[in-house]
């Protein structure tokens, strides 16, 4: 009874002499609460697994977090190459300079893949998890 009186008089006329409009009316709350439900539990089990420990230890938030460095990797040299490209056919000195700095760039973030796995290593032995993740998500040392 509570959701009829909620209603607009027409539409509480309707819900108690049309059963049509009732089914109709049913089946629009069910696919309410369907989509209510579909949206809760996923934050539901992301609050459950937060207040179990430490996330940052779980395997599946460094799986995350290793796919975010590597796309925002991948967008970062996009730019820098689209930048590369528009820098080549300068003449100045000036320019040229930026160009080849901008080259001497793209060298190290195409081989820092290397170069982090041989120090992750090392940093791995020295510091606790929560550690070494707060230096790989340092984004002053890209």
């Amino acid at each position: 009874p509570r959701y009829v009186e909620q209603q607009k008089p027409q539409e509480q006329v309707d819900l108690l002499t049309n059963d049509d409009h009732v089914k109709e009316t049913c089946k629009k709350l069910l696919k309410d609460l369907h989509k209510y439900h579909k949206n809760y539990y996923p934050i539901r089990e992301l609050h459950i697994m937060c207040l179990e420990g430490s996330v940052w230890e779980k395997e599946e938030y460094q799986l995350a977090m290793q796919l975010l460095r590597m796309l925002a990797k991948e967008e970062l040299l996009k730019a820098l190459k689209r930048s590369e490209d528009i820098l080549r056919p300068c003449k100045s000195k000036k320019m040229k300079a930026v160009f080849v700095r901008l080259q001497q760039l793209l060298d190290k973030f195409e081989h820092l893949d290397e170069t982090k796995i041989e120090t992750a290593a090392k940093d791995d032995a020295l510091t606790s998890p929560g550690k070494s993740i707060q230096k790989k998500t340092d984004l002053f040392q890209l």
